[in-house]
């Protein structure tokens, strides 16, 4: 049976943030530009209106130009805002990154401490971490206290009811063990 897994290498909430200024950047552009090319043409209009269908009309190669200004002016508006997109997206991955690895170097140190930055994270993987580590710090502090318990039983005689607490102590221990992901 092949095991089938959804890997999301996106932000979405971050993504659709970002969608949504773009579509309202363009929206607006759009309408500016259309506003400023109906005076502006408007304008050429009017200067040229009686010399409009003579040979040496200049008004044509004005129209042109401003539309080949406008949509220049539109191409470089809408590359900034994708320099701009990609340079905040670039600062939240890294900034991702950055938790994430705090994180897993906390795993590889065995330190599973509280960290308040992995819990102000707004990051879905950096916020599992975290829940991860409190519930290893929670059965690593249930470990320490079963181990806690065994040196009453070192050098005594053990009778049946001794026996009996020190079997569940460890059945308790095997079953923190074993049991990594509850």
């Amino acid at each position: 049976m092949k095991e089938q897994r959804k890997h999301y290498y996106t932000d979405q909430k971050i993504q659709g943030y970002f969608l949504a200024a773009l579509i309202a950047l363009e929206l607006l552009l759009a309408g500016l530009l259309m506003i400023y090319l109906y005076y502006e043409v408007n304008s050429i209009i009017d200067s040229h209106l009686y010399q409009m269908h003579s040979v040496q009309s200049t008004s044509w190669g004005e129209i042109f130009s401003l539309l080949g200004k406008s949509m220049g002016g539109f191409v470089l508006v809408n590359l900034l805002a994708l320099y701009l997109a990609h340079l905040l997206w670039g600062r939240y991955v890294r900034q991702t990154i950055s938790l994430f690895s705090a994180g897993l170097d906390k795993v590889l140190d065995r330190d599973f401490t509280d960290s308040p930055e992995l819990k102000q994270s707004h990051h879905r993987l950096v916020e599992l971490m975290a829940r991860w580590l409190q519930k290893e710090q929670r059965r690593n502090q249930q470990i320490s206290e079963l181990l806690s318990r065994l040196p009453a039983y070192e050098g005594k005689s053990i009778d049946k009811a001794d026996r009996e607490t020190l079997k569940q102590t460890l059945n308790e221990y095997r079953q923190l063990l074993t049991n990594i992901h509850g």
